[in-house]
């Protein structure tokens, strides 16, 4: 499953328990800024319900996303606590005990 597409679906499963995906877009294919629009744009062809960021200049990016993979996902749990940045282990019996749910 496509990074998006496992976002989306934590969102549509949790976002009632306070818990937050963040799908952060630093820069574009050509390696530009990101512009609103282009974000929407990806956004709405993809399905995404949850927060898509355009990230210019790397200012979201570079405090959670250590490896500065693209796109980035970060999870965040009730406080905000970030719980996840593009870890391709967790699942959703990791993302439930750490909601207490």
């Amino acid at each position: 499953m496509a990074q998006s597409e496992t976002a989306q679906s934590y969102w549509n499963a949790y976002r009632d328990h306070d818990f937050l995906v963040l799908y952060v877009i630093s820069e574009d294919d050509a390696g530009n800024d990101p512009t609103v629009e282009a974000i929407a744009d990806h956004a709405a062809e993809h399905g995404l319900t949850y927060p898509v960021l355009a990230d210019q200049g790397w200012q979201v990016q570079g405090r959670f996303n250590q490896d500065t993979s693209m796109p980035s996902l970060t999870l965040f749990a009730p406080g905000p606590e970030v719980i996840a940045v593009d870890d391709p282990e967790l699942g959703y019996e990791d993302i439930e005990a750490l909601l207490g749910i």
